[in-house]
């Protein structure tokens, strides 16, 4: 019977701190930003006020297949109640190259957690024909409370 090398518990918890240090950091990247038939992601994330609060952000450049105005309906994630999305609704015109959504600004958001950002790319203001849908990936990085503390005053408007 061969015998199996004998670790110490030191050697044991550096190479399970490695593994998890590798995996950790295989994980941790930031998601690709994706393209769909009428957006391509520019950016995805989140802003912080000296409060704690975030809004979400999401802005997407339009391509060349709009070939008429789009009603365009995003749904972000709400950490402060996850059964009710917080819509942004705006109409893209096709002379627009890039658009940009806004979320109310809320406090649930968590550290690490990956969110998904929906648009919604409808042919009619009324939302009755769906053209298509945008996703992208997020992964919510919140900032040090020493460095919220250095920004200025919230503003009452997100």
């Amino acid at each position: 019977m061969e015998r199996l090398p004998h670790f110490r518990p030191a050697q044991i918890a550096f190479v399970a701190g490695l593994a998890l240090c590798l995996v950790d950091g295989a994980i941790a990247g930031p998601p690709k930003a994706t393209t769909s038939q009428y957006f391509k992601t520019y950016a995805a994330g989140f802003s912080w006020v000296r409060t704690g609060e975030g809004s979400a952000t999401f802005e997407l450049d339009v391509l060349p297949d709009a070939q008429k105005a789009l009603f365009v309906e995003v749904a972000f994630p709400n950490p402060d109640n996850p059964q009710s999305p917080l819509v942004v609704r705006k109409q893209v015109a096709r002379s627009m190259k890039r658009v940009s959504f806004e979320s109310p600004r809320v406090s649930g958001w968590r550290n690490r957690k990956h969110y998904m950002f929906v648009a919604r790319i409808y042919g009619d203001a009324e939302g009755q024909s769906l053209l298509g849908e945008h996703k992208q990936e997020v992964v919510c990085r919140i900032p040090p409370k020493s460095y919220l503390q250095q920004l200025g005053a919230p503003s009452k408007e997100p």
